[in-house]
């Protein structure tokens, strides 16, 4: 616009002209991934700059310090606004790299929790021991095949169901409501063993492992169970208590029979020795016999 301009009546505003569109213009090079497109540009203006000022001197009678003057009052605004644009272009890439640093450390926070949460899920989908969590209201919100296992119920149709309508018996819903209650208000519940019923209907004594689950805030707003089902266990315990006292009992009896085959012992022992001297025909038997005039088997026959 400057060169096939007619009269020049805008070299006067030059200043500016050159200061806001070269300030503007530069704006999209920050984009870039260096300063070299930058460098170019202003460059290029400066060239432009530097011919411009040659043809003004070509075309208008202007004196040198004028010239001077007009030529370092828009170099000092061009050097200015490269100035500034090359601030603004290392701000734009720290601020840049300080974004994708922080997107790249959610974004891998992000993961170790995707894995995390993929961890504990495959640990609690593949544990044999069943996992269930409650809301506030116990009602079941988590429901692990191991559960399924043992109470026999899905976990669709587990969910959302309390625990009075599921798997507990109606003589003991006041005992777990009781112990629901402690874990709540954190004075007890975290350990019990009860009874309770599966889908089929079928009684079964159960051992839970109870905490409560706490949000960010630190507020309680759930439980989470850990439940075995020790029915057979607590049965095998019962036949080996029995067996340990038929053993106990046995013991006994075999002690009592030690003691009395002692003294039998002994009396076997003269009977034995007596029906010897009676049943033989020892000479010191004959002997004595005939002393007493005695045939020893009329004395067999007596005996």
């Amino acid at each position: 616009v400057l060169f096939i301009e007619s009269d020049f009546s805008l070299v006067t505003k030059l200043d500016t002209i050159v200061f806001v569109p070269a300030l503007l213009a530069a704006m999209p090079l920050m984009i870039f991934r260096n300063r070299k497109p930058m460098v170019l540009y202003f460059l290029i203006n400066l060239i432009l700059f530097g011919l411009f000022n040659i043809y003004i001197g070509k075309v208008i009678d202007l004196s040198f310090r004028v010239r001077l003057d007009y030529f370092f009052d828009n170099l000092v605004a061009m050097v200015f606004v490269f100035l500034v644009s090359s601030t603004l272009f290392s701000i734009y890439h720290r601020v840049l790299k300080s974004l994708k640093k922080e997107l790249m450390e959610r974004r891998m926070a992000e993961k170790r929790l995707q894995e995390s949460e993929y961890r504990l899920s495959a640990h609690l989908q593949n544990t044999p021991v069943g996992a269930i969590s409650w809301d506030m209201d116990f009602r079941a919100v988590e429901w692990n095949p191991a559960a399924e296992k043992i109470f026999g119920y899905t976990k669709t149709e587990a969910y959302g169901k309390h625990a009075s309508d599921l798997i507990l018996p109606k003589d003991v819903v006041d005992q777990v409501d009781g112990i629901f209650k402690s874990l709540l208000s954190q004075t007890g519940g975290e350990r019990s063993v009860n009874d309770n019923v599966t889908k089929s209907g079928k009684r079964i004594l159960c051992d839970w492992f109870n905490t409560v689950i706490r949000d960010s805030e630190d507020r309680i707003i759930g439980v989470a169970s850990l439940v075995n089902d020790i029915t057979e266990a607590k049965k095998t315990q019962e036949i080996m208590v029995q067996t340990e006292k038929m053993l106990s009992v046995g013991g006994l009896a075999a002690g009592m029979a030690h003691e009395i085959n002692n003294p039998l012992a002994g009396m076997i022992q003269n009977a034995q020795v007596i029906r010897n001297r009676l049943t033989q025909d020892l000479p010191a038997n004959l002997e004595i016999a005939r002393e007493f005039n005695i045939s020893m088997e009329d004395l067999r026959k007596y005996m």
